[in-house]
């Protein structure tokens, strides 16, 4: 249970850091399903949008990182 709940506040944590770069349109909604012939709703392409949003975030924070070892416990 502390795992859940701390994925959870990491998520949230995230997508404070990177909620003001997504917006999602109506015509971005249309759009998606014109190119993929999938329905998809506002949220689910927010949340695409964030998952991209974060782990460009994450790649950057990791390549400008001056780690040496990576510890596993």
């Amino acid at each position: 249970m502390d795992e859940l709940k701390k994925q959870l506040t990491l998520q949230k944590e995230v997508e404070k850091l990177v909620a003001d770069k997504i917006n999602v349109t109506d015509e971005e909604v249309a759009k998606y399903i014109k190119d993929n012939k999938v329905p998809i709703t506002k949220d689910e392409l927010r949340n695409q949008k964030l998952n991209q949003e974060a782990s460009i975030l994450i790649t950057t924070l990791k390549s400008e990182a001056k780690i040496r070892y990576f510890v596993n416990y």
